[in-house]
């Protein structure tokens, strides 16, 4: 179990304007552990697949790394690398997902390496009966150093629910300077570190934008939800005193491996960013869009 601090401020009280606009997210709190098996919710680890169904490999170009001090990168051909398993979520762990009717299972894989366009890994995602998995054992590609930063450790995770509050990039006019006084008032951008929405791996709510807002549109023309989000980083130096479990506080003072284990479970590293996964709940079959910021 893993209990986020209540907020330090009751938002609706400090901000009216902003009453009625809390959401709830699904804090997932991946942690290191043994694979919890083939059809449980999980990070990284093995994942059941239909045995009819083949295993994705990737057809789109990829960005190499040049070894180059200011880190630039070159397009590579297609080489038809598997994905990796990345995160599987059971209806009954995390029914705030919106599972479709013939769904228990989610599941999300990505191709571990860099894309030209958005410079990270290609995502695909499935709506899974559990009834139709095997058990399968994933292909792993042969990578390069830069794509094993892209391959999560395998992680049980520990959900729990949480209200947050729209982050200060989506709210504009007289409020937003409000808010921007207000922390000014108290020296550290509280609104954006605890009252806003949460940092880390999640399901749903608002999105913890680390650069400007992005939300997405479907091809037909239809606003696409926030599904889900997978960091590299739980929490930092400033959120941490908020989003850091009340079980694991002590963490942060004590020894780097200890603390790095629940700030950054998963090992995976996208320069502290953000994957963000988006919906079109109106267009079949649920097609998807992400986004990647750092």
């Amino acid at each position: 179990m893993r209990t986020t601090s209540p907020p330090p401020f009751d938002v609706p009280s400090l901000f009216p304007e902003l009453a009625g606009s809390e959401r709830t997210t699904v804090r997932l709190h991946p942690r290191r552990g043994d694979d919890p098996g083939r059809d449980a919710t999980k990070m990284g680890g093995r994942f059941g697949w239909p045995p009819t169904d083949p295993w994705p490999r990737c057809d789109r170009p990829h960005d190499a790394f040049d070894g180059s001090a200011n880190f630039t990168y070159r397009e590579t051909p297609p080489d038809d690398r598997p994905f990796v398993p990345v995160l599987q979520l059971r209806r009954d762990d995390v029914p705030e997902l919106g599972f479709p009717p013939h769904a228990d299972i989610f599941q999300l894989l990505w191709c571990p390496a860099s894309h030209p366009g958005f410079y990270a890994p290609a995502i695909e995602v499935f709506w899974r009966s559990s009834a139709e998995l095997a058990d399968v054992i994933a292909p792993m590609p042969v990578l390069a150093p830069d794509g094993l930063l892209y391959v999560p450790g395998t992680c049980v995770v520990h959900p729990e629910r949480v209200v947050e509050y729209p982050g200060l990039g989506e709210i504009n006019g007289p409020l937003m300077d409000r808010i921007g006084a207000w922390e000014d008032s108290q020296g550290d951008p509280l609104f954006q570190w605890s009252l806003s929405s949460a940092p880390g791996t999640k399901v749903g709510g608002y999105p913890y934008w680390l650069q400007d807002p992005q939300p997405q549109t479907c091809q037909a023309g239809h606003p696409m939800d926030h599904l889900l989000t997978i960091s590299d980083t739980e929490f930092n130096g400033g959120t941490w005193h908020r989003w850091l479990p009340i079980e694991e506080a002590g963490l942060w003072s004590g020894p780097t491996r200890a603390r790095l284990d629940v700030q950054e479970p998963a090992d995976l590293q996208f320069g502290m960013g953000s994957i963000y996964v988006f919906i079109c709940r109106q267009c079949d079959p649920l097609p998807i869009a992400q986004i990647y910021q750092r």
